[in-house]
C-alpha cells in the first residue's frame, strides 16, 4: 500500500470516526434532558433511602418512612420468572416444512435453551432481576451473545473447552445505554443504539498490534472524583452529580463504546478517548441481529426514553416523610418550660432547675410557685393529610394495603374489584417482562449457532404409561448448526417458588378439573381439552397430553360400551331369536354405533333415534 492509498484510508477513517462522535454528542444531550426531566439520577437514591437534599449530620437525621422500596419489594415477586421454562413450536422456514421433522428439532432446541438458561454459570435469573429492578428507575438491558474473547465475555477461561461457557449475559446499567438523538419508540427511525463500559487496556491489543492506548495518571483520577461533587452518602445526602462513574476509570482500564447500527447492520467498537485519531475505531463486524434486549414500562408520546414509575411515586413519599418528620420534631421538642415569679430566690430557681427528682425548694408564697407554660398543641390537619398522602401512595404505585400487610375497611365486593384490577394491572407488567425474557432466549439460541462444534446439554423427560410424571435425566449432544435457521416461536411460562404463582397456579389447576368434570362432552376429545385449558390459561403441557390420552382411551372404551348396551340395532341391547338372525348380529356387533348414539348414551338420552 503506498502512502497516498494509506493516507486516504486514514482520511475516511477519521472522518468515520468523527460522523459518529457528532451522533454520540446529540445522543448524550438527548439522554441528559430525558434523565433531567424525570430526575433519575435522585431516583435510585430514593430507593435505597437517601430522601434529602440536606447534609443535617451523623445525630440529626430526618425521619425516612420508605414506602418506594417497600412497594418495589412488594411488586417484584410477581414479576419476576424464577424458573423460566421456554417452550418452543415449530412454525414454516422459508417456503417448505416437514411436521415430523420439525418437531424433534425444536424439541432439542428448547431442550438446550432450558438448559442455559437455567445454568447458574449463565446468571439469567439474577441478571433479569437486576434489568427489571432497573426498569423501574429508567429502563433495563440484557445483552447475550458467544465470544471467546475477553473484551466480550469475562468469563472466557483459556483452559475451559465447553463452548457454552463461552456463552455471556451481561446487565447493563442503563446509566451507560444511549440511542440516537431521534430515535422513537420501536427505533424505526435513529437506527442505532450502544453503551460503554470500562475495559482493560490489556484486552485491546487483539484488535491491532500497532494500537497505542494512553492511560491517565493515578493523581488525575483522584481529581476527576473530587470534582463531581460526590460526598459520602451515610451522611444522608445526596450527591449533587452521580455521574462520578463516567469521569473515573478503574486502574489500567479505559471506555469502550459497542454500538450497534441497524442502517447498515454492523456492530462497531470504539476507543474515543485514549487511541490517537484513526485508531479509535477498533472494529468493524458485520450484525445479523440484535444482541440487546430491552424492558421499558411507561410508554412516552415522544421519543425512545420511557417514564419511570418511580418519578410519579417522589410527591408523596415526600409528603409523607415530612408529616412524620413534623410529628418526631413535637415529640422530641427540647423540654417544659416554667414561669418563674420574680420574689424567687437565685439560690431556689437553681434548685428548681438543676435539682434531680424530688428536690424541694422555697417559694416566697404559694401563689408564687413556677407556673408551667402549655406547649403549641399539633394541628390535627396534619393526621388528615397523614392519611391522604397514604392514600395518594397507593394509587400512584398500584398497590394496596392489604398487599402491604395492613387491612382496609371494604366491602367484600369492593375488595373483589380492587382484586381483579390489581391482577390485570400486574399481568400487563409480567407480560412486558416475559416478551423481555423472550427476546433474550431468542438471542441466546441465536448465540448457540456461533458455537464450534457440538456441546451436550441434559433435558428431563417424562416417561412411563402416558407420559406419567416419573422424570429421567438425559443427556444429548446437540450440533450448533441446527441453530442457524428460526423455525420455531417461543412462549414463556413460570415455574416460582413465589406463593403467589403457587396460589394462582393451584386456582387455574381446580377450575380446569371443575370444568372438565361439569362439561363431559370436554372429554370426549383432546382437542376440546386442549381449548379449555387455553381458555383458562392452564398450560402444562405434559399434563395436558395426559390428560389428552386418557381422552382418546376413554372414547375407545365409550364406543365399546355403547356397542355393547345397544346391541344390534334397534334391539336395544336384547339378542334377537328369530332363526337365520345370526350373521345379521354378527355386522351388527363389527360396526361401531353412530354419533347420535353414542351422545344418547352419554347424555342419559331415552328413546334412541335410528
Amino acid at each position: 500500500m503506498n502512502d497516498e492509498t494509506y493516507r486516504r484510508k486514514q482520511a475516511t477513517k477519521v472522518t468515520f470516526i468523527n460522523e459518529w462522535l457528532a451522533k454520540l454528542g446529540a445522543a448524550k444531550r438527548v439522554k441528559q434532558g430525558w434523565s433531567n426531566r424525570f430526575k433519575i439520577d435522585m431516583l435510585y437514591q430514593y430507593y435505597e433511602g437517601f430522601q434529602t437534599f440536606v447534609d443535617n449530620g451523623e445525630i440529626v437525621q430526618p425521619y425516612v418512612i420508605n414506602l418506594i422500596y417497600s412497594t418495589i419489594e412488594q411488586k417484584l415477586p410477581s414479576m419476576l420468572f424464577d424458573n423460566p421454562n421456554f417452550t418452543l413450536r415449530p412454525r414454516p422456514y422459508g417456503t417448505e416444512m416437514n411436521l415430523d421433522e420439525a418437531i424433534p428439532l425444536v424439541q432439542t432446541k428448547e431442550d438446550a435453551l432450558n438448559f442455559i438458561s437455567s445454568r447458574a454459570e449463565f446468571g439469567l435469573s439474577d441478571k433479569h432481576e437486576l434489568a427489571v429492578l432497573d426498569a423501574f428507575f429508567g429502563f433495563g438491558v440484557i445483552e447475550t451473545g458467544y465470544s471467546d474473547e475477553r473484551v466480550a465475555n469475562p468469563n472466557v477461561s483459556a483452559t475451559d473447552k465447553n463452548p457454552l461457557n463461552n456463552l455471556y449475559c451481561k446487565q447493563i446499567p442503563f446509566d451507560t445505554f444511549y440511542v440516537a438523538a431521534n430515535a422513537n419508540w420501536d427505533l424505526s427511525t435513529g437506527k442505532w443504539w450502544g453503551y460503554w463500559e470500562w475495559v482493560p487496556a490489556d484486552d485491546l491489543k487483539k484488535y491491532s498490534r500497532n494500537l497505542v492506548v494512553t492511560l491517565g495518571a493515578a493523581e488525575a483520577y483522584e481529581n476527576d472524583f473530587a470534582n463531581t461533587g460526590y460526598s459520602d452518602t451515610g451522611s444522608g445526602k445526596i450527591p449533587l452529580d452521580d455521574g462520578y462513574h463516567d469521569n473515573v476509570a478503574p486502574a489500567g482500564c479505559v471506555k469502550v463504546w459497542f454500538i450497534e447500527d441497524f442502517d447498515n447492520m454492523e456492530r462497531l467498537t470504539f476507543c474515543f478517548d485514549n487511541c490517537s485519531d484513526g485508531d479509535q475505531l477498533l472494529l468493524k463486524e458485520k450484525l445479523d441481529a440484535s444482541k440487546i434486549s430491552v424492558l421499558r414500562y411507561g410508554k412516552r408520546r415522544k421519543g425512545w426514553y420511557p417514564l419511570p414509575p418511580v418519578y410519579n411515586w417522589i410527591s408523596p413519599q415526600d409528603e409523607i416523610n415530612d408529616i412524620h418528620q413534623t410529628y418526631r420534631i413535637h415529640r422530641k421538642r427540647f423540654s417544659r418550660k416554667y414561669a418563674i415569679p420574680d420574689a424567687m430566690d437565685d439560690g431556689e430557681v437553681d434548685k428548681f432547675i438543676a435539682g434531680g427528682d424530688g428536690t424541694c425548694f422555697k417559694v416566697p408564697k404559694a401563689e408564687d410557685r413556677p407556673v408551667p407554660i402549655e406547649d403549641a398543641g399539633l394541628d390535627t390537619a396534619n393526621q388528615a393529610s397523614l392519611s391522604i398522602s397514604y392514600n395518594d401512595m397507593n394509587r400512584i404505585t398500584g398497590s394496596t394495603d392489604e398487599e402491604r400487610g395492613v387491612a382496609d375497611r371494604q366491602t367484600a365486593t369492593q375488595s373483589a374489584i380492587i382484586n381483579n384490577r390489581a391482577q390485570i394491572r400486574d399481568s400487563k407488567q409480567t407480560l412486558r417482562v416475559a416478551n423481555f425474557l423472550t427476546s433474550v432466549s431468542r438471542n441466546i439460541l441465536r448465540a448457540l449457532g456461533k458455537a464450534p462444534g457440538s456441546f451436550w446439554v441434559s433435558s428431563r423427560l417424562p416417561e412411563g404409561l402416558l407420559g406419567e410424571m416419573k422424570q429421567a435425566l438425559q443427556w444429548k449432544k446437540v450440533p450448533s448448526r441446527i441453530f442457524k435457521t428460526e423455525d420455531y416461536d417461543i412462549d414463556l411460562s413460570v415455574s416460582s417458588i413465589s406463593p403467589i404463582y403457587q396460589a394462582q397456579d393451584k386456582k387455574i389447576f381446580m377450575e380446569f378439573l371443575a370444568i372438565l368434570t361439569q362439561y363431559e362432552i370436554l372429554s370426549m376429545s383432546p382437542g376440546l381439552i386442549r381449548e379449555a385449558a387455553y381458555r383458562l390459561g392452564y398450560k402444562n403441557s405434559t399434563v395436558l397430553k395426559q390428560f389428552q390420552e386418557l381422552a382418546q382411551l376413554a372414547a375407545i372404551g365409550r364406543v365399546v360400551q355403547a356397542k355393547a348396551q345397544l346391541g344390534p340395532a334397534g334391539t336395544g341391547g336384547q339378542q334377537p331369536s328369530a332363526p337365520g338372525q345370526l350373521p345379521q348380529q354378527q355386522t351388527d356387533a363389527s360396526t361401531p354405533p353412530d354419533s347420535q348414539s353414542i351422545m344418547n348414551l352419554v347424555f342419559n338420552r331415552q328413546g334412541v333415534q335410528q
